[in-house]
């Protein structure tokens, strides 16, 4: 229970935290959209998520457990978009779009 709320702090609120500023200074300011989303997406978040990986405590089983996890995770996702666009009959195209 206390590694979920290290993750809550360290990652999950930083990110709220940048999306609770933007709103608040397009309800002051006139912002245009599409650059403050860039900016967020391109600068801030992988600062961010940069910073908070780095300074994680993080030991080489648990990032073996990690990587794993999300390897398999990929892998199985892959497997039912493949099974679901041959069911379903998609066009090549389609059916290359969809896995990705």
């Amino acid at each position: 229970m206390e590694i979920l709320f290290l993750i809550l702090i360290k990652v999950i609120f930083p990110v709220f935290l940048l999306i609770g500023v933007g709103a608040l200074l397009h309800r002051k300011y006139t912002l245009d959209m599409g650059t403050l989303s860039k900016l967020n997406n391109y600068l801030l978040m992988p600062a961010v998520c940069f910073t908070n990986i780095y300074e994680s405590k993080i030991g080489g089983n648990t990032l073996l457990y990690i990587i794993s996890f999300l390897a398999l995770q990929t892998l199985f996702l892959i497997c039912v978009s493949v099974g679901i666009s041959k069911l379903y009959k998609f066009e090549n195209g389609l059916s290359a779009t969809f896995v990705l």
